[in-house]
C-alpha cells in the first residue's frame, strides 16, 4: 500500500516531536524587514522559534556539498509554507549561526498548506 503525502507529514512530525522529543533544541530564525541606516534598527522581521533535531554535517555532504566540518544540520516538522532564505540569522540551543543552505522535501499533500512533512537546514556558526 502506498503512503500518502499526508500520512508522511503525519509520520515526520510524530518522530520529531514525539519519538525523539527528548533530543530536540530550541532554534529560533529571524529574517526579512527592513534596515534603517540612520537609526541602525531593523524593523518588520519575521522571527519563528522550532523545535529541531540537530546534527553535525555528515562526511558526505561535507564533501560533495562545500560545507565546513563545524557545520550543523537542524531538521525540523515543517508547520507553514515559508521556508526560511539563505542568509537568515538563526540561533540553535543559545548558538548564534547564519542558514547555508535550506532543503525540503515534497510531501505536499492536496489541501494541506505545509507542503511538505520536513525542513533540513545547514547552519554556520557567526
Amino acid at each position: 500500500m502506498a503512503t500518502h503525502p499526508s500520512e508522511f507529514q503525519d509520520l515526520a512530525d510524530e518522530l520529531i516531536n514525539d519519538e525523539f522529543s527528548e533530543f530536540r533544541k530550541t532554534l529560533t530564525l529571524t529574517y526579512g524587514g527592513t534596515y534603517n541606516p540612520a537609526t541602525e534598527t531593523t524593523t518588520g522581521q519575521t522571527v519563528v522559534t522550532y523545535k529541531a533535531i540537530s546534527s553535525p554535517v555528515d562526511f558526505k555532504e561535507y564533501q560533495s556539498l562545500g560545507f565546513e566540518i563545524s557545520d550543523k544540520i537542524a531538521i525540523y516538522a515543517r508547520t507553514t509554507d515559508a521556508l526560511p532564505p539563505i542568509g537568515a540569522k538563526a540561533v540553535l540551543d543559545g548558538q548564534p549561526m547564519r542558514v547555508i543552505g535550506v532543503s525540503a522535501d515534497d510531501a505536499s499533500a492536496e489541501g494541506d498548506a505545509r507542503k511538505g512533512a520536513a525542513v533540513k537546514l545547514f547552519l554556520r556558526a557567526i
